[in-house]
């Protein structure tokens, strides 16, 4: 099944996108679904991976690194 999402625009240039997953039907574990959420907020704070763009995320999901590489190991 297909993964759903909408595309918001965060800031008035449309340069930040921000995707709204549909957890419906997405067969992803919510646990997935919450570390993208995450992922894509954290991006509107720290544009580039850095070392606070990480501190950004391990503050909501302190276990994120093993959820990106279980993520980046799917075909979505």
């Amino acid at each position: 099944m297909a993964l759903q999402y909408w595309a918001i625009p965060v800031d008035a240039n449309k340069t930040s996108i921000l995707r709204i997953i549909s957890a419906k039907d997405s067969g992803l574990p919510f646990t997935l679904i919450d570390y993208i959420l995450v992922y894509g907020l954290a991006h509107i704070r720290h544009k580039l991976h850095s070392k606070e763009f990480d501190k950004e995320v391990a503050k909501f999901i302190p276990y994120w690194k093993g959820v990106d590489e279980r993520l980046c190991g799917m075909k979505l």
